[in-house]
């Protein structure tokens, strides 16, 4: 009886090894979870649910991967990735992790789409316009360093987040954004970070300072409906546990 109980329990001890080993079960939802309401994007396998930002085909920049959606970098040739769901209101959330110096993002409220050759003439960018989710190596990149506005959880450009929260470069990270109506929050690590109404006389006085090729559209915002974009931003950055929540279900385009 005594062997027979050991051999239970290295069993046991083996298959929860291969569950934690299974990078699959990252892509998952408790029972809670759909309870909630939430819904997964990726299950680690498949990106049926995702295509290029202008409504291509899922393009050869993007990889699953080890369960996760992740990028390959190739400066002649890189592409913005969009669910084929889209939404007025709703949470999404999210794993992430980023190479180091790496620079990406999450766009939302998006726009329009921008689509141009390479200089090369060797492929071609295609980028979404709208609200971004900042995602970056807030200690080696650029970018980051040079601006608050700049570093992972901001809304790009507009407001710095109130604390730094994100993990060093090469570590996961957990992100959430929050839209209902014009209000809209930012969520990194379990902590809030950013806050504000998209329709605020602040940031639209913000946004008309900066003058970015997108400012207009995102002062009039004619469009609340949107998909949820990654952004390719020629840096390795990788994906997981997409999952999302809305009072009713995404439309599929």
């Amino acid at each position: 009886r005594a062997t027979s109980i050991r051999r239970a329990v290295v069993f046991l001890f083996a298959v929860g090894l291969l569950h934690a080993a299974d990078p699959h079960n990252h892509n998952s939802l408790t029972a809670a979870e759909r309870s909630a309401g939430w819904t997964l994007l990726f299950d680690g396998r498949s990106a049926d649910a995702w295509i290029e930002t202008t409504g291509e085909r899922f393009p050869p920049t993007w990889r699953v991967e080890d369960g996760c959606l992740r990028t390959i970098v190739n400066p002649d040739s890189f592409q913005d990735l969009r669910s084929k769901g889209t939404w007025t209101d709703f949470e999404f959330g999210w794993e992430w992790k980023i190479a180091k110096g790496g620079n990406s993002g999450v766009k939302y409220l998006v726009q329009r789409t921008d689509k141009w050759n390479s200089r090369t003439g060797q492929g071609y960018h295609a980028r979404a316009r709208g609200f971004e989710y900042q995602l970056v190596d807030d200690a080696t990149n650029p970018d980051a360093k040079k601006d608050p506005s700049h570093v992972s959880a901001a809304l790009y450009s507009y407001i710095v987040p109130r604390e730094r929260v994100m993990k060093p470069a090469g570590e996961w990270n957990e992100s959430r954004i929050v839209v209902r109506g014009q209000h809209v929050e930012h969520w990194l690590n379990g902590v809030r970070v950013v806050e504000f109404d998209s329709h605020s006389p602040d940031l639209l006085n913000k946004i008309r300072a900066k003058n970015r090729n997108d400012a207009a559209e995102l002062e009039s915002m004619k469009s609340r409906e949107t998909p949820v974009v990654l952004q390719h931003h020629d840096s390795e950055v990788w994906f997981r546990c997409l999952r999302i929540r809305a009072p009713g279900a995404g439309n599929q385009k």
